[in-house]
């Protein structure tokens, strides 16, 4: 009887972990400086990125985003070094969830910058809230469902601003933060 137990507790011990990536899209796996430098050209008559655009009137900005991801999407440079990373950690088992506040109504041209540089997914979130809640409160409110079930959890964005908001108000241990920029990632730690 001490045996099957045994036998029992190393079974349910080998099961294989959960692993999920959360990654955000915009300036983490594509850099848009460029797609919106020239979409806020058309849009303002200048040429804005980072901090500028973020100070844009609301509707100035939406229309900079769409523009910047519709008409200038091939403008988009994919991060290549963190594709190549997702794609090794797909293939070691890691489900890959893209969560971007860029919204739902970009979900075709969200589809087509994946397809194109062959990223794995297994599913794509986009905001419908986009533009009356913070991309971290959105992101948050999203978290607790997602990773129900899991037992890693790396999350990628290159908001410090979203990973600190999420970070002070989600305590879960199993929930790595990594900020991205164009030199690379940077895991912050939970502590």
């Amino acid at each position: 009887m001490e045996r099957k137990n045994k036998l029992n507790k190393n079974k349910n011990s080998r099961r294989s972990q959960r692993k999920l990536i959360i990654s955000d899209f915009d300036d983490t796996l594509f850099f848009t400086d460029k797609s919106m430098a020239l979409a806020s050209k058309e849009i303002t008559g200048r040429e804005l990125v980072g901090q500028e655009l973020i100070k844009l009137e609301r509707t100035q900005k939406r229309e900079v985003y769409l523009t910047a991801f519709r008409k200038y999407k091939e403008s988009l440079y994919p991060n290549e070094k963190l594709i190549l990373k997702y794609k090794k950690f797909h293939s070691s088992g890691y489900e890959i969830i893209v969560m971007s506040a860029r919204g739902e109504e970009l979900r075709v041209e969200t589809k087509y910058g994946l397809e194109k540089y062959e990223i794995p997914s297994n599913r794509i979130i986009l905001a419908d809230t986009h533009y009356k809640i913070s991309d971290g409160e959105w992101k948050l409110s999203m978290l607790n469902e997602l990773v129900e079930g899991y037992d890693e959890v790396l999350f990628f964005d290159d908001r410090i601003d979203n990973i600190e908001y999420i970070k002070e108000r989600f305590k879960d241990p199993k929930v790595r933060y990594f900020l991205v920029n164009k030199r690379g990632k940077k895991e912050l730690k939970t502590n």
